[in-house]
């Protein structure tokens, strides 16, 4: 505190003893002394101004006008210096064009700190009462000006435009210091002013009557140099520079401005006054030969009563305006507290309670830009594996159930940081951000396939899901959320492809074969079943005889553009797009055909099985639509095998036994085919009726390996199988080693490229039936 205060009256102790020189020097005439004190004293009043610059807030735009004002005390200590080298050289200052161009620049500065204030300031007053207080201000101003100083002849006011444009241009600042000045204290209703910018206004005022006079006295040839104008001059940049120096020894701060408006209950037309007064003073104490007349009280008078009325109106205006707005922002509140629940329910879905989409890509989005080295982005796409039947069988409600209880599991496994969402319909999105490794993310979907294994109750039925996962890293030409969800998206959409509840990585190749099945699709949608589709017939055997017994129907693309389209690609894509139905009714029409065909015009009873594909199991109509066609063609119901995968079994329970039955009544038999290659659930072979499992070629691969335990999964399945009055057929016997295996491991049947592929009709009638009919042999004589 001392060290601050000592410095403060050091300067104004400084300034006091230049100014008193300088008012001894001016009432003795003292040229020298005058010429040498002035500047110095306008200096000192700079530095002053610089010193409250400094010690100012920096946070404060305002502090910057101290800057300007210091400017201006220093320009006119250069004119003041410029005017005594004048004097010393033995010429008239008076003459010189140059030092009137410098003293204007403190006109100018003082001008410029004032627009500054006002462009800083002004921003938060209303604006129509400003204007109105500058209007009247202005008026009243010049309205003075034009009595006193011009004495109301248009002569002098030509002679004073006349004169050089330095001192036109000084005359018309002063007035716009003093109206400025005037209008901001005029428009001030509320709050205080602080005192050191009292103190600043008073300084700027004073300094622009005086220049005033200075040109009135100079006008009629009554200035004599070093006199008291001169001391006033000085006088008013010492106030100026008293008013810094005040505001850094009160400590007082420019942001007691902002409490100040120009909207209150104060009434300020009553200032107006001051003008007719100081007016009717000068006029009548005989200083001017001056008169006023009517029309100059009128002058006055009107205006001033224009102002008291229209601000009467603007305050009442503003005050219900005040009202208005409190009540605005009452109501705004309400506003935003809804907003804001809407943006919360906007940014969650309102079914499972997980994030929505729209919020999901915007935090990846974020995610992506702000992630730290080392660490990774890790999106996993979930899709549920026939999840349309669920709602297509037990409706949208049961469906819903189903999705809050997986959300629910999710919820409560996430131990690990993930982001996790519901995108729309059975698609939920999870995304690692951190440090993880491969490793961590491939036990993640392990973790959520076990999840989804865990039957689902719903009411009194049990569900039993499956999901296909798909997962993306965040890569380095990946930029946006959109890439990386696509990227997952074809993932997922090869983990189906492999079957149920796998998961895959994305990467460049799956790329490229994504774009080849969005081919497919697109060629599949055109497709003629009837004319673009064939079905190939692989024969099975009974063993150990290697006896014909009958055959499996296999559908066959072949693609004017793409050639030919493996089953295991657009078969899936078909049950994508719902095409699968129109596909299942031609295969089973062609089949029950050629069984027909068969077993009229050879001496045989093949039975002859096709593929059922989930969405036909999930349609009830298609055991009615079977028992049609084996009417029509009058075929033994036994020679029909139908053929679903493990996959199927995995449903409701209720469902499944049901269409088993609907089976079992019609007479047709049932084989589980792949049995083996995923679920491997022994316990269906005593829950449903079935006539026959096909033990997966993964299996049969393996049967001649050495130390492979291959050999006794068959053999348990075997027996199983037999306990429960089932029999076996192996897929996919390729070598005489494996067929070897499997009579000693009392396999029923058989079916494979040892014994023959998958042929046409009219080859498979020539290689089997013909030869078979016509020599009596068997195959394995061939």
């Amino acid at each position: 505190m001392k060290e601050l205060k000592n410095p403060l009256r050091g300067r104004i102790t400084v300034l006091l003893i230049l100014l008193v020189a300088y008012f001894i020097a001016t009432l003795y005439r003292s040229e020298l002394w005058c010429n040498i004190l002035s500047p110095l004293s306008a200096l000192a009043a700079g530095e002053i101004l610089i010193f409250t610059y400094r010690k100012s807030e920096r946070s404060i735009r305002v502090r910057k006008a101290f800057l300007l004002l210091a400017s201006g005390c220093f320009v006119w200590a250069i004119a003041d210096i410029l005017w005594a080298i004048i004097v010393f050289q033995g010429r008239d200052p008076e003459s010189n064009p140059v030092i009137w161009i410098v003293y204007a620049l403190t006109n100018l500065l003082f001008l410029i700190t004032l627009l500054y204030f006002a462009i800083l300031q002004f921003q938060k007053w209303d604006l129509v009462q400003f204007f109105v207080d500058l209007v009247i201000s202005g008026y009243l101003t010049a309205l003075t000006f034009w009595i006193i100083f011009v004495q109301k002849n248009t002569e002098i006011l030509y002679a004073l435009l006349a004169l050089d444009y330095a001192s036109v241009f000084c005359i018309l600042s002063d007035l716009l210091i003093c109206i400025s000045l005037v209008s901001w204290f005029l428009s001030i209703r509320s709050g205080k002013v602080p005192s050191f910018l009292r103190i600043i206004s008073f300084g700027l005022i004073l300094f622009a009557i005086t220049d005033l006079y200075y040109y009135y006295a100079n006008y009629n040839d009554i200035y004599l140099p070093n006199t008291l104008i001169d001391f006033i001059y000085m006088t008013s940049l010492y106030i100026i520079a008293f008013g810094g120096w005040w505001k850094v020894y009160k400590k007082s701060t420019l942001y007691e401005l902002a409490v100040i408006m120009n909207t209150g209950g104060k009434t300020r037309w009553l200032s107006l006054l001051i003008y007719p007064s100081v007016t009717f003073v000068i006029v009548y104490s005989g200083i001017s030969d001056l008169h006023l007349s009517v029309i100059d009280f009128f002058a006055f008078a009107i205006p001033i009563f224009f102002y008291w009325g229209t601000c009467k109106y603007i305050q009442v205006s503003i005050e219900k305006e005040a009202i208005l707005k409190q009540q605005n922002k009452i109501l705004e509140q309400k506003v935003s507290e809804q907003i804001d629940e809407l943006t919360f329910l906007a940014n969650q879905d309102t079914l499972t309670t997980l994030y929505n989409r729209r919020h999901f890509m915007s935090y990846m989005e974020d995610t992506l830009h702000s992630l730290g080295k080392d660490s990774i982005i890790a999106v996993l796409l979930i899709d549920l594996d026939r999840f349309k039947t669920i709602n297509d069988i037990y409706g949208h409600d049961v469906g819903d159930e189903v999705l809050v209880d997986l959300s629910q599991r999710m919820i409560e496994w996430n131990r690990y940081g993930a982001t996790i969402a519901r995108l729309g319909g059975d698609e939920f999105a999870l995304m690692f951000a951190g440090k993880y490794s491969q490793e961590d993310i491939e036990n993640f979907c392990e973790q959520l396939i076990a999840l989804c294994r865990e039957p689902i109750q719903v009411g009194d039925t049990q569900m039993n899901l499956t999901m296909s996962i798909g997962v993306a890293l965040a890569a380095p030409d990946v930029h946006d959320g959109k890439t990386l969800l696509k990227r997952a998206d074809i993932a997922m959409y090869h983990a189906k492809l492999q079957g149920y509840n796998k998961y895959q990585f994305y990467n460049a190749s799956i790329d490229k074969d994504f774009k080849k099945l969005a081919k497919v699709e697109s060629l599949l949608r055109q497709v003629d079943v009837e004319k673009d589709f064939k079905l190939f017939y692989q024969p099975q055997f009974s063993l150990p005889d290697l006896k014909l017994i009958g055959a499996e129907a296999l559908i066959r693309w072949e693609n004017a553009e793409m050639g030919f389209i493996p089953p295991n690609v657009f078969i899936p894509i078909a049950e994508e797009i719902d095409y699968i139905l129109k596909i299942g009714t031609w295969v089973m029409e062609e089949t029950i055909s050629q069984i027909k065909k068969w077993n009229t015009h050879y001496p045989v009873q093949l039975k002859v099985g096709f593929n059922l594909s989930p969405k036909q199991f999930k349609d009830r109509g298609f055991v009615d639509l079977l028992e049609t066609l084996i009417s029509s063609a009058n075929l033994d119901p036994e020679c029909v095998d139908v053929e679903i995968t493990e996959s199927m079994m995995i449903d409701d329970e209720t469902y499944v036994k049901n269409i088993f039955a609907l089976l079992k009544k019609l007479g047709v038999s049932v084989s589980i085919d792949d049995f083996g290659s995923g679920y491997s659930a022994l316990n269906y072979l005593n829950k449903y009726p079935f006539d026959r499992i096909k033990l997966d070629k993964s299996l049969i691969d393996d049967l001649s390996t050495e130390k492979s335990n291959s050999i006794h999964i068959v053999q348990a399945a075997i027996n199983m199988a037999h306990a429960s009055g089932i029999q076996t057929i192996a897929e996919g016997v390729e070598t005489k080693e494996q067929l070897d295996i499997l009579i000693d491991l009392g396999c029923d049947q058989v079916q494979g490229f040892l014994l023959g592929r998958p042929v046409p009709p009219n080859i498979f009638e020539e290689k089997f039936l013909i030869r078979n009919f016509r020599y009596n042999e068997f195959p394995q004589n061939q």
